[in-house]
């Protein structure tokens, strides 16, 4: 688990100096509406599935904990990485929508609807590193 969380605060000190060294501040990547979009579309995903929340709870504590994994923390890890999919390409398009409609209206506020359909994308592959790293730790539990 202390490699785990190492590994995303170096992610973050990583962004940090990239977004610095550009001349810019990291709160860029951290687009609060592209997030809850992203974050409510795997929620309803995880609702509308037959996986309860002490599944994903487990899942994630086994998998980083080197604890008791099983074949359905893979299946739960394999679902998730599939939700973050479709969750960007739905928050890509709302952006579009967004855009679509702010085009009409001027363009003083179509750089924030860019950001709304780019930042889901980058959330997106974000989420799906860290649940294929979590899916592949739990395979090589499985393996010993």
């Amino acid at each position: 688990m202390v490699r785990f969380i190492s590994g995303i605060i170096l992610f973050i000190f990583m962004l940090a100096v990239f977004f610095r060294t550009e001349g810019t501040n990291i709160a860029v990547i951290f687009n609060i509406s592209s997030a809850a979009l992203i974050f409510f579309y795997i929620v309803i995903g995880v609702m509308a599935s037959n996986w309860k929340f002490a599944d994903l709870k487990r899942a994630i504590t086994a998998s980083l904990n080197n604890g008791q994994s099983d074949l359905k923390c893979v299946e739960i890890f394999t679902f998730l990485e599939k939700m973050v999919i479709f969750a960007s390409i739905f928050g890509v398009l709302s952006g579009a929508v967004i855009i679509l409609s702010f085009i009409g209206a001027g363009g003083e506020r179509l750089g924030r609807a860019l950001t709304i359909t780019i930042m889901p994308a980058v959330h997106g592959v974000i989420l799906y590193t860290f649940a294929y790293i979590l899916k592949s730790r739990v395979k090589a539990n499985l393996m010993m």
